[in-house]
């Protein structure tokens, strides 16, 4: 399986060699040369970078956003797993981008209710509101988290509350969701399920999950790369996964109530279902 630029050698160039940024936080076309091999790096301001892609030039390709949420980033088990979904991706012709939640700025929510008013507006100024978009902006998303006492972690879990929006308009319906989670104990199959919870919530189908004990790392690499393989082509088939789907749609009509009651306070989360014909 051929190698692909690993986000941290993005990073570590970007950190390095500053003065090849513009005013815009994007490199210019010398940094698309690195190693030979095409890449783009973002960042919110400069001086503090918060996510890396790998992507070519020409048509559109698409997208497969990871978020990671283990403290250790890319030394992490979790992302040592995640990476081989990435190997999987990255010979389907998939562009990816890699969001290390420990590198951004998540408060919790506030329940100010907002995002409900007025769309993907939110209150709280940190990294939150670009995450979201990017998450609208892919295809795919990757979670991958350690288990923390059969969760997920406290960051990736505080981005799911702020996304509350993509709940009550299934934003993320037409996109794919693949899991991946370690832990010492490698009983991780509770944070999996969460995560699939969270896809069916938010409108969007699971494609499966990976995970491992840390002792037995080497043993789920395979799966790790066979799930990546399965996820790129779940999107490039739009593959629909019948039993999920009635799961969404029951979502879908628990929230139509909802939306209907608080239409004269939740204005453009109102007008969107009627945009799209679901009222």
């Amino acid at each position: 399986m051929p190698g692909f630029l690993i986000p941290s050698e993005i990073l570590h160039f970007v950190q390095n060699r500053p003065e090849e940024l513009n005013d815009e936080g994007r490199s210019e076309e010398s940094l698309q040369k690195i190693r030979g091999l095409p890449c783009l790096v973002f960042k919110e301001r400069k001086g503090e970078v918060i996510s890396a892609c790998l992507e070519s030039k020409g048509a559109r390709k698409m997208r497969v956003l990871v978020i990671s949420s283990s403290p250790h980033k890319e030394k992490s088990k979790t992302f040592l797993l995640a990476k081989e979904v990435l190997q999987g991706l990255s010979e389907q012709g998939i562009s990816l981008e890699v969001i290390h939640l420990l590198d951004c700025n998540i408060n919790f929510c506030r329940h100010c209710e907002e995002c409900h008013k007025k769309i993907l507006y939110c209150s709280i100024k940190d990294n939150t509101s670009i995450i979201l978009k990017k998450m609208l902006e892919a295809e795919g998303i990757i979670l991958a988290t350690p288990n923390y006492i059969n969760q997920v972690t406290a960051s990736m879990k505080a981005l799911f509350d702020r996304s509350a929006h993509f709940i009550h308009c299934k934003r993320l319906l037409g996109k794919y969701v693949a899991g991946v989670v370690s832990s010492g104990s490698g009983q991780n199959q509770e944070v999996l399920d969460y995560i699939q919870y969270y896809a069916h919530t938010c409108g969007g189908q699971y494609s499966g999950g990976v995970s491992a004990a840390a002792h037995a790392l080497k043993d789920k690499l395979e799966e790790a790369y066979r799930l990546g393989e399965k996820l790129a082509g779940d999107i490039k088939e739009k593959k629909v996964f019948p039993e999920q789907m009635e799961i969404i749609q029951a979502g879908k009509e628990h929230f139509k109530r909802i939306i209907q009651l608080r239409k004269d306070e939740w204005q453009e989360e109102y007008q969107y279902w009627a945009n799209k014909g679901w009222l």
